[in-house]
Order: structure tokens, then C-alpha cells, then sequence
């Protein structure tokens, strides 16, 4: 898997978490996800980019048999 697949998919989940948070209504008892909470804090996608792809990769990475 290389880096531009990554990104994309990192990029998918952001967005469609970004469309959730701003559709939520001030008044839900829902529990915002990781990344929901993630964006509420800052908003600038590149730092939820990079989470992101840290949480992929040390979740591959645990799994790895050497």
C-alpha cells in the first residue's frame, strides 16, 4: 500500500467525520467519535491527517510477524 492510498483513505474518513460534527445538533447525547472529538478541538484537517495515519500504522504495525 503506498502513501497517496493512505491519504485517500485518511481523507474519506475525515471528511465524512467533519460532515457529522457540523450536522450534529447542539443538543445531542451522542458521544463524538476519536476523530470527532479530534476535529471539535481543531478543525485544521492536517492534524487529524496525521493521527490518522499514526493510528493506521501502529495498528499494522502491532500486528506485524517478523
Amino acid at each position: 500500500m503506498n502513501y497517496s492510498i493512505i491519504c485517500s483513505i485518511s481523507r474519506k474518513y475525515i471528511n465524512q467525520a467533519l460532515i457529522r460534527l457540523k450536522s450534529l445538533p447542539e443538543d445531542s447525547d451522542r458521544e463524538l467519535t476519536v476523530l470527532e472529538k479530534l476535529l471539535a478541538r481543531d478543525p485544521d484537517n492536517t492534524t487529524a491527517m496525521v493521527m490518522a495515519q499514526d493510528m493506521m500504522g501502529a495498528g499494522i504495525d502491532t500486528v506485524s510477524v517478523q
